[in-house]
């Protein structure tokens, strides 16, 4: 089944370790098929940004979901635990990522 989706101008969205950027001033769709992870710029995170455990952990997880970078379940699950050091509440969150 196809992804449909429309971006704003110069609005990106990364498929796999592709970026599609609508170059056009005005609203564009597109029209995916195939199998490769989609991520929206909205929720995307720039490496220089992640500035906090938590941040750091998103981050990881998005490089595994994009298989972008040396991102790997080990370093994943390191982050992750200096997480839930920090922020014990957050247990139930970080479990369910797992």
């Amino acid at each position: 089944m196809a992804l449909k989706i429309t971006l704003k101008p110069f609005e990106r969205i990364a498929i796999g370790s592709m970026t599609l950027t609508n170059g056009c001033e005005k609203d564009s769709t597109f029209t995916i098929s195939g199998s490769a992870p989609v991520l929206r710029q909205a929720n995307m995170m720039r490496a220089e940004c992640a500035d906090s455990c938590l941040k750091k952990a998103y981050l990881c997880l998005q490089n595994l979901y994009l298989e972008q970078g040396d991102a790997t379940v080990d370093m994943y699950r390191l982050i992750a635990a200096r997480v839930l050091r920090q922020m014990p509440h957050v247990k139930a969150e970080i479990q369910q990522a797992d």
